[in-house]
């Protein structure tokens, strides 16, 4: 039921819950490889590379008997197809080119993968190109020293020459003359010395004074080591470049794939780790943002700035006393570090009102017994051994909208994305046996200046599409371009495209205008281009129905037509 509900989901353009009912799926039944696989599509849509790939690789590995070849169950095509998709976009192009030829020999009339396949193996080609062309400068660079030191030696030799020339003439000379042997051995020596300081005179006109042969040799070989030795690191700072420059740019998608490409070629590059904890951030990816910032600390614990986003994805994740703890560390480290104080005020004040709240409502007032559907809640109960889900009521956040309840403590030692293991005799409460009860977000009254405030208001309001919608209609058209400067979270823009299609379904007027400014407004953001490749069939329809609604309207019907040219619908 859970796999039903999260491809349910997953049609309506639902990434994320589609992913919390997928997991629920394997919490029950880990060994469920339909579930798994279509988590890490789910996954893959979700721009999450890591987890498509670890979820890809578990069905794979689960799926076929030792000593057997692949083929056998129909999963491993689309998991090895999938896979290939996360490797590609995590840097591991060769990888991603094996995964691709065996599901094309798996399904060789397969036309996605083989477009795949020419697409990947183009990216190979490239990088064995760079690596050869890097491999042939060392051998010329090589060459061309052993060239300098043949020269070297040459001239060496010719001057040891010409210098043995010089002194037999001047004892021949010496003979000539019938000088005395005194004589003659006093005239061999001036002419000697004459010689020897014409020899080097000539040499230092010839070309600048250089280091013994061997010395020379041992700088080189020092030097080329180092070069040898530096080659990776290099190629990962050139991954990191790339990512700064794509977060410069609000290309969050591709700065995350450039760190994590220059995390492959060296995981010390603390640097692009805690780059990427920023851009994780961004994205609204909390518990990776705090994974990559905590790692970046265990190596260097005087980093302020991996700190200071590790407490602000802590408290996005509700730890709020773990947040403060890392912000008064960084005060600590820099006393004049204006934004952690800021922000380490406005998080005593919501701590303090959180706490205010709870003891003005009762030590027990955030813990709500579970409710079924068709009858009312028996009286309080011992809580069951093992896992269970606890439901939190929303508490008002410091603007008024309603702040989301912190997530449940997850056990020890597990990873995220990975179900955890039940206890022996215990039960996971299903999520349809449970009521939530919420606090009603307030819609703002102005449109949001920032990615960030948008996001936020949009995860208080997303489980009301009419709230959503009423959001939207406080977006002026130019609200789209400033704030989608960065790539928005991927549930995000399906929401937006639902609430359009809600809209236009008023047949008012002003509701009308609104949904025309929502789906003119997201074609013109950074990134439509990958935006629309990646929308999916549910998507379309909500553009699609709200284009109907509009050319029904005079006024609208050549908005309409613009808007079905630009999504392709």
């Amino acid at each position: 039921a859970c796999k039903l509900r999260g491809n349910e989901a997953m049609g309506r353009g639902k990434f994320q819950d589609a992913h919390d009912w997928y997991t629920e799926s394997l919490v029950l039944e880990p060994m469920n490889h339909a579930a798994r696989g279509n988590r890490a599509l789910c996954a893959l849509k979700r721009g999450d590379w890591t987890l498509a790939e670890q979820d890809c690789s578990f069905v794979l590995s689960s799926t076929q008997e030792p000593g057997q070849k692949l083929g056998l169950d129909p999963l491993q095509a689309k998991a090895l197809f999938r896979r290939a998709e996360a490797r590609e976009h995590l840097g591991l192009w060769a990888e991603a080119a094996g995964d691709l030829r065996v599901a094309q020999a798996l399904e060789p009339s397969n036309d996605k993968v083989q477009a795949a396949l020419a697409r990947v193996a183009g990216r190979v080609k490239e990088a064995r190109d760079v690596k050869e062309r890097a491999v042939q400068e060392q051998k010329a660079k090589a060459e061309a020293w052993g060239r300098a030191q043949r020269e070297a030696q040459a001239k060496e030799e010719a001057a040891e020459e010409a210098a043995k020339a010089a002194e037999e003439a001047a004892e021949e000379a010496g003979k000539a003359a019938g000088g005395s042997a005194p004589a003659a051995k006093a005239t061999r020596i001036a002419i000697e010395i004459d010689s020897e300081e014409e020899e080097e005179e000539k040499e230092e006109e010839a070309e600048p004074a250089k280091p013994a042969p061997h010395e020379a040799a041992e700088e080189e070989d020092e030097e080329a080591a180092a070069l040898y030795a530096s080659d990776v690191r290099l190629r990962s700072e050139d991954a990191k470049n790339a990512g700064n420059a794509a977060m410069a740019a609000g290309d969050l998608a591709k700065a995350l794939q450039c760190y994590g490409a220059a995390l492959n070629r060296d995981p010390t590059n603390t640097a692009a780790r805690n780059n990427r904890a920023l851009c994780r951030l961004k994205r609204g990816d909390f518990v990776r943002a705090e994974r990559d910032a905590s790692e970046v600390l265990a190596s260097e614990p005087q980093n302020a700035k991996a700190r200071f986003r590790r407490a602000a994805a802590r408290e996005e994740m509700g730890l709020l006393a773990d947040a403060r703890g890392d912000l008064e560390r960084v005060l600590e480290l820099e006393p004049e570090n204006k934004p952690a104080a800021l922000r380490l005020a406005a998080l005593t004040k919501k701590m303090e009102k959180r706490g205010a709240a709870g003891a003005a409502a009762g030590s027990n007032s955030d813990l709500l017994p579970a409710k079924t559907l068709d009858r009312k809640a028996p009286a309080a109960t011992p809580a069951p051994a093992g896992p269970r889900i606890v439901e939190q009521k929303a508490t008002p956040g410091p603007d008024g909208g309603a702040k989301r309840a912190p997530p449940p403590a997850r056990p020890a030692n597990t990873r995220v994305g990975t179900p955890p293991a039940k206890a022996a005799g215990s039960k996971v409460v299903s999520p349809t046996l449970l009521r939530v009860i919420k606090v009603k977000a307030k819609v703002p009254e102005e449109p949001p200046k920032t990615m960030y405030e948008m996001e936020r208001v949009y995860r208080e309001l997303k489980d009301d599409v009419a709230q959503v919608a009423a959001y939207l209609k406080r977006f002026k058209l130019a609200t789209f371009k400033k704030v989608f400067k960065e790539s928005a979270a991927p549930d995000l823009v399906p929401a937006f495209l639902a609430a359009s299609a809600h809209l236009a379904s008023a047949q008012d007027p002003k509701d009308l205008s609104a949904a025309a400014k929502v789906l003119k407004g997201l074609a013109k953001t950074n990134g439509f281009g990958m935006t629309l490749m990646l929308l999916g069939e549910a998507d379309k329809a909500h553009v699609r129905g709200a284009c109907d609604l509009l050319s029904n309207s005079a006024k609208h019907a050549e908005d309409a037509a613009e808007i079905r040219a630009t999504y392709s619908v």
